[in-house]
């Protein structure tokens, strides 16, 4: 958590105090009957869940897609039960802006420490079980790579033989021969 994004938080806040008229509702605060530890652990997994989906993403274009959708299911159901703060800019630029620090304000700062630090362990002990092991090939878009080189006239060539079939260099440079890829 860093100075600016907390100043973030809070001019965004601002922003939007002075843009719309009337009382708002941007703060995060607990609903009615969620104790200050469920909102607590709420927050905690919640965090852990959208780490969890930065970590194990696939890094590709489409990843932020993934992250997105996370982030609003997460959204989806923190935001009725706790405010769905995630972090504690969002919760602290509302208050200050507001003027509102409830009681229990100090859980959208430690739950999602805490949350963070969970997923970040969680992450570990799956790269230790080697956990893209456990499934090989699950990432793998079935589309391999034939290698292409050009020779000093300028002619073509597809892959380099191997007995009698070309070889095809597939995910992470593994090669196999052709006719095993159609």
């Amino acid at each position: 958590m860093s100075i600016t994004q907390l100043a973030a938080g809070t001019a965004a806040a601002g922003l939007i105090k002075v843009l719309i008229p009337g009382k708002l509702a941007i703060g995060t605060n607990l609903a009615p009957g969620v104790s200050v530890v469920q909102g607590f652990f709420i927050e905690v997994l919640l965090t852990a869940q959208l780490m969890l989906a930065f970590f194990l993403h696939r890094a590709t274009y489409i990843a932020p897609v993934g992250i997105g959708l996370c982030f609003f299911v997460c959204q989806l159901f923190g935001a009725y039960f706790t405010g769905g703060s995630l972090s504690p800019a969002r919760s602290f630029g509302p208050a200050i802006v507001m003027g509102d620090f409830p009681s229990y304000h100090w859980i959208y700062w430690v739950g999602p420490c805490l949350g963070a630090a969970l997923g970040a362990g969680v992450y570990k002990i799956l790269l230790l079980v080697n956990y893209e092991t456990l499934h090989p090939g699950q990432d793998d878009d079935g589309l391999s790579i034939i290698r292409c080189e050009v020779g000093c006239g300028g002619d073509l060539k597809l892959g380099q033989t191997q007995g009698e079939g070309r070889i095809i260099s597939g995910p992470r440079g593994a090669s196999k021969p052709a006719d095993e890829n159609v």
